[in-house]
């Protein structure tokens, strides 16, 4: 098992929203490029039996969201660990740009949206806390198994007796 990877932070999760509200509603861009969203992978939907949260904020509630936007974590085990496919751009604006956008709306986002965030990132938060001691509680429990050694300490490596590192 890999050590979990480490969760959201509220700008995380105010990004994902505020980049798929500004490209559908600012620039038009189809929900299936912004959210990348087709027939093979739903959207998101506050009814989705592993999405604990709160109501979305008002000013997000018409724009279609990848599944999992708010989490590093694609259901209650696992974390997202997949190679990322090819993505068709939506070629309206730069990164940068929507990155400048979107930091200067956190600086303007009403409490609804920061609560939310904040709610959300305590829910990744815990989530990483448990599959934190999960990895810890394995990890362990294979040292103990294998006797808290690995097949090459440092016990069984003699530098005279190997010509590379003697010499």
């Amino acid at each position: 098992m890999k050590p979990p990877t480490r969760p959201y932070s509220e700008y995380n999760i105010f990004f994902q929203l505020e980049r798929n509200y500004i490209l559908q509603k600012v620039y038009h861009v189809p929900p299936e490029v912004t959210a990348n969203c087709n027939s093979n992978s739903a959207a998101f939907s506050p009814n989705d039996p592993d999405y604990h949260g709160p109501p979305l904020p008002r000013r997000y509630k018409d724009v279609v969201l990848p599944r999992r936007f708010y989490s590093c974590y694609k259901n209650e085990d696992e974390q997202v660990q997949q190679p990322r496919r090819h993505r068709v751009s939506h070629g309206k604006i730069s990164f940068a740009d929507l990155s400048k956008m979107i930091s200067s709306q956190w600086k303007d986002a009403d409490d609804e949206t920061k609560e939310y965030c904040r709610v959300m990132r305590e829910l990744d938060r815990r989530k990483f806390d448990e599959l934190k001691l999960k990895f810890e509680e394995e990890s362990q429990s294979n040292e103990e198994i294998s006797g808290g050694e690995n097949e090459h300490s440092k016990e069984d490596v003699d530098i005279d007796d190997d010509p590379v590192l003697s010499g």
